[in-house]
């Protein structure tokens, strides 16, 4: 399996079959899910998750659709957060077209990130792909702030800074092409910002 992505035809062969390539996703997740239940190192899961990734990505190359299907698929499944978050950012990866509820997606990226007490690198990873998606990553990271335990709703904050960096707002762009944020969406998180320092003065 690791083998796939150092060739395009190799990915391109399975990803005309999409039973086929199901499989591939349905084998490659569980593989995750076993470091998790065993309690890999460190060490281990990077030796794998590392070929995996690039795995899932050649196939999203190969055949976008299909690829988010079987992982949506496997997405339901996952009782780990390990595999759980492997299915989320190679699903975050994939065009928002190729997924069929994207906004549903972002959601429940969001909400990992928020039950995630190890605060590790995978919520960084994920966080790193919601950046990227702008106002809509920005409404659902306010819709979860207050079920996010505390040291999530931290990192929530810095992501708020990250997407407001990496998408300045509408008034800000409007001489240019770039779809900047919606005004009443910073007004929002700015809410949001407030009502968790207020809340954190009192207690």
């Amino acid at each position: 399996l690791v083998s796939l992505p150092r060739s395009g035809q190799g990915a391109a062969v399975v990803g005309r079959n999409a039973e086929r390539l199901s499989e591939v996703v349905r084998l490659v997740v569980g593989i995750v899910a076993a470091l998790a239940t065993e309690k890999a190192n460190s060490q281990e899961i990077d030796a794998l998750l590392g070929p995996a990734h690039r795995l899932m990505a050649a196939l999203g190359v190969a055949a976008p659709r299909p690829l988010a299907v079987a992982l949506s698929t496997e997405l339901e499944k996952c009782s780990d957060l390990l595999s759980e978050a492997f299915v989320l950012q190679s699903l975050l990866d994939l065009p928002a077209e190729q997924v069929q509820d994207f906004d549903m997606l972002i959601r429940r990226a969001v909400s990992y990130v928020g039950r995630d007490t190890e605060e590790g690198r995978n919520s960084r990873a994920i966080g790193a792909r919601l950046v990227r998606l702008g106002d809509k990553a920005l409404h659902a990271l306010c819709d979860g702030f207050a079920e996010a335990h505390a040291g999530a709703q931290k990192y929530f904050l810095i992501l708020f800074d990250d997407i407001y960096r990496a998408n300045p707002s509408v008034a800000a762009e409007a001489n240019t092409e770039r779809k900047g944020l919606a005004p009443e969406l910073l007004e929002r998180a700015a809410e949001v910002v407030l009502h968790a320092i207020e809340t954190a003065s009192k207690g």
